[in-house]
Formats: C-alpha cells, structure tokens, sequence
C-alpha cells in the first residue's frame, strides 16, 4: 500500500485525536517531522525508498496505538482516516484535513476542540459515546493503574488496541462525527439554567439511588470534595459510580448533563482570546453544581 507523506501525517493526526482525553503531543511526533523534511523522489531508486519508508511509518503509527498492521481492525481505521481526508467540512479547516499538525500539536487545542466537537454532536450520538467511553472505562482496574488522574486513565482506557473490532468502529466513527461536528460549526443547544438545575437535581437523586450505605456515603463524598488525597481505588470507585448515575438519569436530563460538561470548552472555542475556565479531571457531580 502505497501512501503519501501528507496521507502519513492525516494517519497520524487522527490517530492523535482518537483519544478525546487527550495524548500528549510529543508522544507521536515522527510523521510531523518526516513531513517537514519533505522527502523528495528525483529518482527511481529514491521513490522506492520513500515509498518503503512511508509505509513503515504507515505502520509504525498503527502499531504505536495498538493496531496491528494488517489486521481487520487497520482496514477499519483506515476506512475512517479516508472519510475524514475526503470530507468537505474537515477540508474546511485551517490546513485542511490533510494537516490536522497545528491541532495535533497543541493538546489544549486538541482537547478543546474534541470536546466542542462532542457538545455539537446529536444526542442520540453524544450518548451512544459516553456509554462507549463508561464501557471501556469500567474495564480499567480496581485502582485506575495506580492514578488518581481520570484523563490518563481514559487515555489508557481508549487506546484502539484494547477495543474490539466492533469498538474500533465505532469509536472512530464518533471521532470523524466529532470532527465533522467542530468543522461545520453546528449549533449547540444551550440549556438553560431551570433546566440545568432540574438536570443537578435528578442527578443527585440518581447518585442517592446508587449509593445507599452510610460507608459508601463517605467513601463517595471523601473521593469527591477531596480528590488529591483519596486513593486511585477510592477516585475510580466514584467516578464509576457517578458514571453510573449519569447513565441512569432520564431523559431529557441526562443530555442536559452532557452538553453542560463540554459547554465551557464550546465557550473556549468560539473566544480563543478568552481565558479557559479551569477544572479537575473526572466525572462527579461537583463538575455539574457550578453550573
């Protein structure tokens, strides 16, 4: 299979943004710099070794997030990788869907517009992602790997190597939407702050439901007021549960909940100049009762 390097370095991008918490930038930097060094081809002998080259980069990027090159699971991302280089709207972007490098590059951009992306999604799709995202989660160990961190751990938690085939395809499928989403600038529907509080109380019932015991009582609100000195056991204990809560919340409430958790990020980048509100990582209900 033959690729070009500007193909090599859409691969690299999309598999950059194929963990919405994030990956660090310079934890996949070679497509970026090869690209940079613009390989010629003025000789026969030169295309064959550019061509070998790309395809090992081609494949070291696979391998890099756990797919194996070859596989089932490579052909469907590069099903994706093709909508995402073919799609008008992503053309649209600064650079084009051939050079996502000036988002892969700058987490925070990244960050801000997966999460915008997300908040553009419809609800039907912004769900199904979650419940993705809370299934894989819930396959982490007992102690979040040791962290306390909720983004590293769903950055670990979301590599296409621990998904199976049918996951791949559908996680890559939400990040070409998410993309799609940021790219055509769909509008967010804004809740309003009576829906908002309705959406705070019904998750706080729903939280009550699930913890019961007066030990879990204040396990949940130890982990949850104060996460820097609770157990990783403790903190991936209640961002499960608080998972869980979301998840059983009724609709209309529950998609109130999730667009409100990316709506800051929206904020963000519709006023780049404007100063990002900060957070703590992680899912509870703390995150929804500032809103």
């Amino acid at each position: 299979m033959k690729k070009s390097i500007r193909t090599l370095v859409t691969v690299g991008a999309f598999l950059a943004f194929i963990n919405l918490p994030a990956v660090a930038a310079d934890s996949v930097p070679t497509a970026t710099v090869v690209a940079s060094a613009d390989v010629t081809a003025g000789a026969s002998d030169a295309v064959g070794s550019a061509s070998a080259l790309e395809q090992a980069i081609h494949d070291q990027w696979l391998k890099h997030y756990g797919i194996e090159p070859g596989s089932k699971k490579a052909a469907i991302f590069q099903k994706w990788v093709d909508r995402v280089k073919h799609d008008p709207d992503i053309a649209g972007l600064p650079g084009g869907a051939g050079d996502l490098r000036h988002l892969m590059a700058d987490s925070q951009a990244r960050a801000t517009v997966m999460k915008s992306g997300i908040a553009r999604l419809t609800p039907q799709d912004r769900l199904g992602l979650v419940e993705l995202i809370t299934a894989l989660f819930e396959r982490a160990p007992a102690d979040c790997y040791g962290t306390t961190d909720i983004m590293t751990v769903m950055t670990r938690a979301t590599q296409p190597g621990v998904m199976s085939d049918e996951e791949a395809d559908k996680y890559f499928g939400y990040v070409y939407l998410i993309l799609q989403a940021f790219a055509k600038h769909t509008p967010v529907d804004v809740p309003t702050q009576e829906q908002r509080d309705a959406a705070t109380r019904a998750l706080g019932i729903s939280v009550e439901k699930q913890i019961t015991t007066k030990a879990d009582i204040q396990r949940y609100a130890a982990a949850s007021v104060d996460r820097e000195h609770a157990s990783p056991a403790d903190v991936c204990w209640m961002t499960a549960k608080s998972l869980d809560a979301i998840d059983r919340v009724e609709e209309p409430h529950r998609d109130v909940l999730l667009r409100a958790m990316f709506l800051p990020n929206v904020e963000q980048a519709a006023q780049p100049k404007q100063a990002a509100p900060t957070s703590k990582p992680g899912v509870a209900p703390t995150n929804v009762r500032t809103l």
